[in-house]
């Protein structure tokens, strides 16, 4: 009879990344989403002033914000496949064991 992988420090390290990838997105697109609409008080004693020239951060916090999804959608769902893999793995050792 095989020994049985030790799984725990795995299934910890991908929760764990999980863990990391949500708190980069939620802060990530927080922060991209405050920088986006960020205005500049000038303009509001101005006429004619663009989108731009009101929001003198929305390009930077436009990019923040999609660099959070991009980077950080993937680390959950990398960390979730992973979780899930390991639990089946589980799940077939525990029911092939009781045979």
């Amino acid at each position: 009879m095989a020994n049985r992988p030790k799984t725990g420090g795995a299934l910890g390290w991908a929760n764990f990344m999980v863990l990391i990838g949500s708190i980069y997105v939620i802060l990530i697109t927080i922060a991209g989403g405050v920088l986006f609409f960020t205005t500049d008080s000038v303009c509001d004693y101005v006429d004619g002033c663009s989108f731009i020239d009101k929001h003198p951060y929305a390009i930077p916090g436009g990019a923040l914000f999609f660099s959070g999804l991009t980077f950080g959608a993937p680390m959950i769902a990398i960390g979730l496949y992973m979780s899930t893999q390991i639990k089946i793995q589980d799940f077939r050792l525990d029911v092939n064991s009781a045979a």
